[in-house]
């Protein structure tokens, strides 16, 4: 659809549109160019005029199928499917294949995957040919954004049953050949193979440059493989192209702050939080900066305001509650900071995790008993769960008990068989403060090969800012070479 959103056709409607809106003179636009509009303002992350754009329509067609169907689509991005479905049904013409789509997205939307999956299934019986095979990437797709990514691949892997020959992509009709790479793309990066999806998307911004979703999705992959400064790059060309992009402001930000420029990472949260000002990550964020560069203050006030944003969604509040208690500590309100562990306990299934929190908070006091009841009691009510151990591990390191945590990390790794791939950058951390050279090395190098982005968060501190994770261990092994000699 972007390609039709930089036509000439288009951008005269919406000219025409935005004028009207400015008070200019009436305009008459047809149902589908309402809906076109309101699609395209969506596509920009402008959800207000969105709306507004398809109200508009269906305040003049309200039984017209295109804008009831993108209703319906803006209720479903917003989660509200009870919207949805009362647009839905007012649908009448329900041979519409965007109608049909639509039908199995609601299922999505109301977690019946597998009810889905069948509704699709028995709707693909009704296609062949080059019909077929876009009917199934467009399936994948609706899967995708769902984030059913193993369903998924396993719709897009009936294109690839379906060619008949390798070059069956330059022979099928544009479109469809955009839509499969593109889906492609998205499921390397889910599974994590960066490099292939970043060549993918590459590729694909070579045929489409103005497309910031795709300069958004090479920034991510940039910045899984440790690129930063070329994934900051990726960001300023889709904020060049629309600077009130607000997945570009956010991902900049999170590239700023992991090279340790939080002043700069601060301007990209406070223009999100500007631009989306009920969700309250824009602030959390910028409290995460401030208690970086040692403002606790401002950092309090920040966190807070993204609680008052929050009040309602545990899962934003777990990880809000963990901040704002390190935040308290730090400011010396231990009192306080022990209440909101007890508020992050009460958040399912949070408790052990509030435990871990409430024993890094004593040993920062150097109250070692009651950290030590805290860190077993987590470990016990978690079954000894690897994830619960590692955190345990990690406040134990953050306060200064390294040979504790380098013992607590090899038992880990004993409990399991030397498979849990989290820990190693941890690991090696601990070896390099103790001097412990060949283990340094040896752990550098299995984390290595599992998060490239991990390892810089975790030693980025060790190496160079400029110098990508990739080129850690040779650095690292020259490094300590050249200390020998």
């Amino acid at each position: 659809m972007s390609d039709y959103f930089n036509s000439p056709e288009f951008r005269d409607t919406l000219k025409k549109y935005q004028s009207w809106r400015s008070g200019g003179a009436p305009v008459y636009l047809d149902s589908d160019e309402y809906a076109d509009i309101a699609e395209y303002y969506q596509s920009i992350g402008n959800e207000s005029e969105s709306l507004a754009a398809i109200e508009q329509g269906l305040s003049i067609f309200p039984t017209a199928t295109a804008p009831l169907i993108t209703r319906c689509h803006l209720a479903l991005l917003a989660g509200d499917i009870n919207t949805a479905e009362h647009f839905f049904s007012k649908i009448g013409d329900k041979s519409d294949p965007d109608f049909l789509m639509l039908q199995g997205e609601i299922l999505l939307a109301k977690n019946a995957i597998t009810e889905a999956d069948a509704y699709y299934q028995k709707m693909l019986e009704d296609y062949s040919g080059d019909e077929r095979m876009k009917y199934i990437i467009d399936t994948a797709t609706i899967l995708a954004d769902y984030n059913v990514m193993d369903l998924a691949q396993q719709w897009l892997d009936r294109c690839d049953a379906m060619s008949l020959t390798d070059d069956w992509l330059e022979d099928c009709d544009a479109n469809v050949r955009v839509a499969y790479e593109e889906l492609k793309a998205r499921l390397l990066l889910d599974e994590g193979h960066f490099e292939d999806s970043l060549a993918l998307f590459l590729r694909l911004v070579d045929e489409e440059p103005f497309s910031g979703y795709y300069w958004n999705q090479i920034s991510t992959c940039q910045y899984m493989l440790g690129r930063l400064p070329e994934a900051i790059s990726s960001l300023e060309y889709a904020l060049a192209i629309n600077a009130k992009d607000k997945e570009a402001l956010l991902n900049k930000g999170n590239a700023l702050m992991a090279l340790h420029d939080d002043r700069a990472a601060i301007t990209c949260y406070r223009r999100y939080a500007e631009l989306s000002p009920n969700d309250g990550i824009g602030e959390y964020y910028q409290a995460l900066c401030h208690t970086n560069l040692n403002e606790p203050q401002e950092a309090l006030k920040c966190i807070e305001e993204a609680e008052r944003k929050n009040e309602n969604k545990g899962d934003a509040l777990a990880d809000i509650y963990q901040e704002k208690a390190f935040i308290l500590s730090q400011l010396g309100r231990l009192d306080d900071a022990l209440h909101v562990t007890e508020q992050l306990g009460s958040i399912e299934p949070m408790a052990q995790e509030a435990l871990v929190l409430r024993g890094n908070i004593f040993l920062s006091r150097h109250r070692t008993e009651e950290a030590r009841a805290c860190f077993e009691q987590a470990a016990k009510d978690s079954c000894n769960a690897a994830p619960i151990l590692l955190k345990i591990a990690i406040s134990v390191y953050d306060n200064h008990y390294v040979g504790r945590a380098y013992t607590l990390l090899k038992a880990l790794q004993e409990q399991e068989k030397g498979k849990y791939e989290p820990a190693y950058a941890y690991m090696a951390l601990c070896a390099h403060d103790m001097g412990k050279r060949d283990e340094y090395l040896q752990y550098l190098q299995c984390a290595l090969k599992s998060n490239l982005n991990e390892v810089r968060q975790v030693l980025g501190h060790l190496f160079p800012d400029d110098m990508t994770p990739a080129d850690y261990y040779e650095h690292a092994k020259n490094e300590d070479n050249e200390t020998l000699t």
